[in-house]
């Protein structure tokens, strides 16, 4: 059974992990292609994963994400194609010409959109948000906590009234990031409205090692959650 609410288990670094969360009922795999990441992975190990996924799952295999931080227009559209991804997670400070370039050499790959408001930042980041929607109206906006120096992966919450400042009235989807766990998932789906929900640290055993049972519960909670949702809607 899988959930209205789109799933993300970020920081794939293992066949046996996307399996797991593939056969769990997962909605999209996350796979780092920063490579100053605990959770990094080669574009060519990612093919090899997405292509056994293909072949184990077929019509059922979830979305193939690469995560990049920063990196240049080239290695972005050279990760691209060695990798076969279905979209691209921009996470770090790209500018909105960059991504407005990259929607045009890649059309065909859905774009995520990361971005880390601070309590300060609210008003600065709904107007980017503004802006992408505008340029790219079919674009996913993810929202994670600010952590000064970091580009995810922090384990840290955000808060839901910046959660609301940031997204009410948006017409796009909104995915919520950042330290969500099995237990805390729910409360944060009831609290924040999300369109979707993505976690890395919350179901791992180390950065990189999924936990597979606990790959199970957050999604089995997502479900519950929205379940909930929707009764009350």
């Amino acid at each position: 059974m899988t959930s209205e609410i789109w799933t993300k288990i970020c920081g794939i670094t293992t066949y046996e992990d996307a399996a797991a969360a593939a056969r769990a009922g997962v909605s999209a795999l996350g796979f780092n292609f920063y490579p100053r990441s605990s959770r990094y992975v080669s574009p060519q190990e990612t093919r090899k994963i997405r292509d056994q996924l293909h072949a184990d799952f077929g019509a059922d295999c979830p979305e193939i994400v690469g995560v990049f931080v920063n990196s240049d227009m080239q290695t972005v559209i050279s990760h691209i194609a060695e990798s076969n991804i279905d979209s691209v997670q921009l996470h770090g400070d790209e500018t909105l010409e960059f991504i407005s370039r990259l929607h045009q050499h890649v059309s065909h790959i859905r774009l995520i959109r990361a971005l880390r408001p601070g309590s300060d930042s609210s008003l600065q980041t709904r107007a980017v948000i503004l802006q992408l929607i505008a340029e790219i109206p079919a674009i996913r906006i993810l929202l994670d906590a600010f952590v000064a120096g970091e580009y995810g992966g922090t384990g840290r919450k955000i808060e839901p009234t910046l959660f609301a400042a940031v997204t009410t009235g948006l017409d796009c989807p909104v995915i919520l990031a950042g330290g969500l766990t099995p237990q805390n998932v729910a409360d944060a789906i009831c609290r924040t409205r999300p369109a979707g929900v993505d976690t890395a640290g919350g179901v791992e055993i180390s950065a990189g090692v999924k936990d597979h049972a606990k790959i199970r519960q957050f999604l089995d909670a997502v479900r519950d959650a929205d379940k909930g949702e929707q009764a009350h809607s």
